[in-house]
């Protein structure tokens, strides 16, 4: 794990090497245990029409 600079519980300190921060003693997230992108455009794709049922 990653040296973080500041704690997502308390915004101050920073945290110790175990994971843990110096102020409030919070376990803090791994560094790759949670993403969220975004784009732009949404759930963007190619739009083609309806098949012709014959």
């Amino acid at each position: 794990m990653t040296e973080m600079t500041r704690c997502v519980s308390c915004g101050g300190g920073t945290v110790a090497p175990d994971g843990h921060c110096w102020d409030c003693g919070t376990a803090q997230p791994a560094f790759r245990s949670h993403v969220e992108l975004t784009t732009d455009g949404g759930a963007a794709g190619i739009r083609r029409p309806a098949p012709e049922i014959r």
